[in-house]
């Protein structure tokens, strides 16, 4: 229900989905229908919002998500509630599928899209999630094109999941030594402690890390055999001609940038043709089919 009251005051009001979430108050009468007054900082001052809740209808044009989901993609619509001037048939959609459906849009009026022909911007790409997870995560645009006319989404998670790097190496894990350690640090005092899932989790990441190995998995990119200092010069002056152009958006500017951009395409593609015929140069009939496949992976940045 709080969400609700939420979304209905980002509806009205615009805001990011923080500004909104201050405190909620939900009053509800027995034979009076409920209403939900939200308060929101925005600006400094607390505002107190009354926004009644509407009698849910089922939308008809898309599809509703039953369990908690993140859903993304190119909308094309376009609505004051994520950025844009206008409101046209597609945003009255999206607007009324979320407030039907309780969910939370992540965007925070940020440009995603730039125009190819007259350098304007919109934002039409959308990420939206169930209430219940939409404090799960941060929405953010990157600050390069990377060659497309759409900006990249970033949507990081704020949990702590995956953010360790170490992992134990169970190959050389002496499992003798680990089997002693549990029967000794673990007993019966750890169901009589306060937290006793914490304590035993403890005890048994203790006993794991003094016979187990830890080595560190890394998050180094993924090495192409076709990137070469001409394509790293050709995205840096990508990079920087669209700079240029956000800063000052003129003709010239907007023809630079796309000189630019038309220039790393054709030196990236280039690239990637040059590599792959010295590679089939190479092949002859000793030439396993597994190693040509590894190959292929490697040139599309898979490993």
């Amino acid at each position: 229900m709080e969400e609700q009251a939420i979304l209905r005051y980002r509806v009205q009001n615009g805001g990011t989905f923080g500004q909104a979430l201050a405190a909620v108050i939900v009053e509800v009468a027995k034979e009076v229908r409920p209403k939900l007054y939200a308060q929101a900082v925005r600006g400094g001052p607390i505002q107190k919002v009354t926004a009644p809740v509407p009698t849910p209808k089922k939308n008809e044009n898309l599809p509703v998500a039953r369990n908690p989901a993140t859903k993304g993609g190119d909308f094309n619509a376009h609505s004051p509630l994520w950025g844009d001037e206008r409101l046209d048939q597609r945003g009255k959609m999206i607007e009324d599928f979320l407030i039907s459906n309780d969910d939370i849009l992540l965007n925070d009026k940020v440009p995603t899209f730039i125009h190819s022909a007259s350098g304007s911007t919109s934002a039409i790409d959308l990420t939206i999630a169930s209430p219940t997870v939409a404090l799960d995560y941060s929405w953010s645009v990157h600050d390069d094109l990377c060659g497309s006319d759409h900006f990249p989404i970033i949507l990081t998670s704020n949990t702590n999941v995956g953010q360790d790097d170490a992992t134990f190496n169970f190959k050389k894990a002496i499992w003798q030594l680990f089997g002693e350690l549990c029967l000794k640090s673990i007993d019966e005092a750890v169901t009589k402690s306060k937290n006793p899932t914490e304590t035993f989790s403890r005890k048994l990441i203790e006993a794991a890390k003094t016979s187990i190995p830890i080595y560190k998995t890394g998050r180094n990119l993924t090495r192409v055999p076709w990137f070469n200092k001409d394509c790293k010069t050709a995205i840096k002056e990508r990079k920087k001609a669209q700079r240029k152009f956000f800063k000052s958006p003129t003709l010239q500017t907007l023809i630079n940038f796309k000189k630019a951009k038309a220039g790393a395409r054709y030196v990236i593609k280039q690239a990637k043709k040059i590599s792959w015929q010295r590679y089939v140069s190479g092949l002859n009939s000793y030439t396993s089919v597994k190693s040509v496949w590894r190959k292929i992976r490697k040139i599309k940045g898979k490993t």
